[in-house]
């Protein structure tokens, strides 16, 4: 806490004040830098006006997600082992749940729109297992971005009843 003090360039004692311990210090750069993170991803994929073809656009997403997750060097050291928290942590906090839900929702919305999502699940529920499948992935520094590409598009979509357009 002290070098965080020192590099911030204020007390021990401020930095104290705002946040417990390291644990919290932790989980709200974790956060700041997973806003970055999607807010990058958001614009790097906004479309304008209709998408030609949801189900693709939600596999490019979510490899991009997938990928900037597992190889960001400041998610890196502050989700490093024996730190404060883990990955898992970090994605299952309250904020970041929420995050997710919001990320998720116009593809998701979209795709329920366009009859290719099923109905019997919330946009919560899908939240909550897209994390799961994505962080077995993220996981699993082996998976090439080819490879994600066909486990969405073979696995996950499937599950969702969300299906890719022949080209």
């Amino acid at each position: 806490m002290e070098r965080v003090a020192r590099e911030a360039g204020v007390s021990r004692q401020l930095v104290y004040k705002l946040f417990l311990g390291r644990r919290e210090l932790v989980e709200a750069a974790v956060s700041a830098r997973t806003r970055e993170i999607a807010d990058e991803i958001a614009a790097e994929h906004a479309t304008e006006g209709p998408i030609a073809d949801v189900a693709e656009l939600f596999t490019t997403v979510s490899v991009a997600v997938i990928e900037r997750l597992r190889w960001d060097s400041e998610l890196a050291v502050l989700l490093a082992p024996g730190g404060p928290i883990t990955l898992h942590e970090a994605l299952w906090s309250e904020e970041l749940t929420e995050r997710g839900e919001r990320f998720w929702f116009p593809m998701l919305e979209r795709a329920r729109a366009e009859g290719l999502l099923r109905s019997d699940l919330s946009t919560r529920d899908l939240s909550d297992w897209l994390r799961t499948v994505y962080t077995s992935m993220i996981l699993r520094p082996d998976l090439h971005p080819d490879d994600e590409r066909e486990i969405i598009q073979r696995f996950v979509l499937t599950s969702l009843a969300m299906v890719m357009r022949p080209s």
